[in-house]
């Protein structure tokens, strides 16, 4: 996770992607907050981020879905930014696109369909697009 990442930005579903891609089982019902402190632990304890921990996990078609979206989201709060935004709103912005980041290598390491490349570029194309 890179230091423009923050934990207290990600949602539920980007913390339990973030432990995963640690190698980190999350029990049914988890709490945010919960989630929130085995994260820091795990970034603390510098555990490994390895892309086969997702193996068998991950399908290209869904994964592409919430990319699509988290990308979205990512574009239009970057658009909403102006000279009086916070420095929360900024590094708000800033952890959704590097999250979004990881979630493309990750993807990247897997064998992907034709049409799911297609949109795999697309994605990464639009991420560099979302500018601060």
């Amino acid at each position: 996770m890179s230091g423009r990442m923050k934990v207290d930005f990600l949602s539920k579903d980007e913390l339990e992607y973030e432990l995963k891609f640690r190698g980190i089982e999350i029990p049914d019902r988890s709490l945010v907050v919960d989630l929130r402190k085995k994260l820091r632990k795990c970034i603390n304890e510098e555990v490994k981020c390895e892309a086969k921990n997702f193996e068998g996990k991950i399908v290209g078609k869904n994964e592409l879905e919430i990319l699509s979206s988290k990308i979205n989201q990512c574009k239009e709060t970057v658009q909403e930014l102006g000279q009086d935004s916070s420095p929360v709103d900024v590094l708000r912005a800033e952890t959704k696109k590097e999250h979004c980041k990881v979630r493309l290598g990750v993807l990247q390491k897997f064998k992907l369909l034709d049409n799911e490349n297609i949109e795999y570029s697309k994605l990464v194309s639009e991420l560099k697009d979302v500018e601060q």
